[in-house]
């Protein structure tokens, strides 16, 4: 479940403030946007959770249960119809959430900054809802082998790579939107990881000198994930005497 969670203490829901004196400025190894459930960037137990579930659909990611399973108390979901049919520019989303009080704090928010969502993005992402569910979704079928089909080309051009390493995904799940047991998953985005790279070139030139001396300089370079590569250069003298 592709999911990011942070919590905050005020009523308000204003982010409240951090007492570690040096937080970790990366807590999930996994960053956004992953298929993947992340804790909470707030190691403060909280009943004010915000869960963003913009890429928490089908051809993405498997539906692992409901999203009222987790959004409980206060706590509120985001959805993006965006990552649902494509419609970004419409700039619609919406939320979920269990609390009377966060709704109206909610909707007071959309009023006091935006004064009204416009009627034709209303419209618009009204069709474009009504249309998947009379279709019973299959723009999201669609989606699904489509992201399917990018993520097995992707996977072949990293086949074999010594430079760079593809985000390893999660098993599969079962999901809860088509039914089937095996549903890997399918992310919007790929990480990408730049591996070490070890380049060694051996010369051996042999002067004939009276002793014979044998010069061997072995050049190694190293490149590693840093923005300045790393080069080592190693000389080995092997002098030997002959009569």
């Amino acid at each position: 479940m592709p999911t990011r969670s942070t919590t905050t203490s005020n009523p308000n829901l204003n982010p409240s403030p951090n007492p570690n004196p040096n937080p970790n400025p990366n807590p999930n190894p996994n960053p956004n946007p992953n298929p993947n459930p992340n804790p909470s960037l707030n190691p403060n137990p909280s009943p004010n959770q915000v869960y963003d579930h913009v890429y928490f659909w089908p051809h993405f990611t498997p539906i692992t249960g409901p999203v009222t399973d987790h959004v409980t108390n206060r706590s509120v979901a985001l959805f993006s119809l965006s990552k649902l049919t494509g419609h970004a520019s419409t700039r619609i989303g919406w939320a979920v959430c269990r609390s009377a009080e966060v709704a109206a704090l909610m909707r007071n928010f959309i009023l006091v900054n935006t004064l009204h969502v416009p009627r034709e993005s209303q419209l618009r992402a009204a069709a474009a809802l009504e249309h998947v569910v009379t279709t019973k979704g299959q723009l999201l079928g669609y989606a699904r082998s489509l992201m399917l089909s990018r993520w097995e080309r992707l996977k072949e051009c990293f086949e074999g790579s010594t430079a760079f390493e593809l985000q390893a995904l999660e098993p599969a799940a079962k999901d809860g939107f088509t039914g089937q047991e095996e549903y890997p998953p399918s992310p919007a985005y790929a990480w990408v990881k730049p591996l070490t790279l070890t380049l060694t070139l051996t010369l051996t030139p042999t002067l004939t000198l009276t002793p014979t001396l044998t010069l061997t300089p072995t050049l190694t370079l190293t490149l590693t994930p840093t923005p300045t590569p790393t080069l080592t250069l190693t000389l080995t003298l092997t002098p030997t005497l002959t009569r």
